[in-house]
C-alpha cells in the first residue's frame, strides 16, 4: 500500500510541476513578465 501511495504521490507532484511550469509560460506571454527566470536564477 505505501508503494502505491508513494507513486501517487510522485504522480501528484509532477503533475503540479507540470501545471506551474503551464501557469509560469501562460503568464510570461500574457505579462510580458521574466520574474519566473529571474528567480530561478537567483
Amino acid at each position: 500500500m505505501r508503494s502505491s501511495l508513494s507513486e501517487a504521490d510522485r504522480h501528484e507532484g509532477l503533475h503540479a510541476l507540470g501545471m506551474a511550469v503551464n501557469n509560469a509560460r501562460f503568464s510570461r506571454i500574457v505579462f510580458g513578465t521574466d520574474h519566473v527566470t529571474a528567480e530561478n536564477q537567483s
